[in-house]
């Protein structure tokens, strides 16, 4: 009748102590149908969050939020009054995440071109099968890079595969690894002593399997949808 009241906790959460908006996905009710997406304020009274100190991945500002009876305006309930429950919360929640992924997927593989360019520059003259190791995470990169832009464009026509967007994402996540391990025995282990640019790329690579669901998740994405179209077939 008088709106709403939010309480909660959710760790791990990018830039959400510098927000002055966010959106929250919260239980309403019993069931899938029961989740909803709420618009915050951070300024209202029952908000708080707080940076979580970390190593690597600084400029992201990883922060812990704490909701403490936060009032909700029927309003600030996302598709309240136009959209069926069916058709919000939850399934709007997986259609974000389905969108940004290859977001993500660009931003693991921009790291590991500029970790293979870095080798390039200080290795120029390898050969043998140290050179051949680097052309093959080059080929990769070009691959992925190429299926993650059809992707993008398929998405911008509207036509959304959840398989497809997860094993590009889970791709590219494993290159930026591959690439910094490549990185660290093909200039040295002491290299990331050394250089500490390199440093940070080689931790801020292992923070993309974490992001927008981790690597087990995406492949039961990808074998729902290898099952899914292999069926109709």
């Amino acid at each position: 009748g008088d709106g709403f009241r939010l309480s909660g906790a959710k760790r791990y959460v990018g830039n959400a102590a510098f927000a002055r908006l966010g959106v929250v996905f919260c239980r309403r009710a019993p069931g899938p149908l029961g989740i909803e997406a709420v618009l915050v304020d951070t300024r209202d009274p029952g908000f708080r969050a707080e940076l979580i100190p970390t190593v690597g991945m600084r400029g992201a500002r990883i922060s812990a939020i704490t909701l403490d009876g936060v009032r909700i305006e029927r309003e600030q309930v996302l598709g309240y009054d136009t959209l069926r429950p069916s058709r919000r919360g939850l399934v709007g929640a997986i259609r974000t995440l389905q969108r940004f992924r290859p977001v993500l997927a660009g931003t693991a593989l921009g790291l590991t071109r500029a970790v293979l360019d870095h080798v390039r520059r200080e290795r120029p003259a390898l050969t043998g099968t140290a050179r051949d190791r680097l052309e093959d995470l080059r080929d990769r990169l070009e691959a992925t890079r190429r299926q993650n832009y059809d992707i993008a464009s398929a998405i911008d026509a509207g036509k959304v595969r959840s398989d497809r967007i997860a094993g590009v994402k889970t791709r590219a996540a494993e290159l930026a690894e591959r690439a910094t391990l490549a990185a660290a025995d093909l200039l040295g282990p002491a290299s990331l002593l050394e250089d500490p640019w390199l440093g940070k790329l080689y931790r801020d690579a292992r923070a993309f399997e974490f992001m927008e669901g981790t690597g087990h998740i995406q492949r039961l994405a990808v074998f729902q949808g290898v099952a899914k179209h292999t069926f109709l077939a």
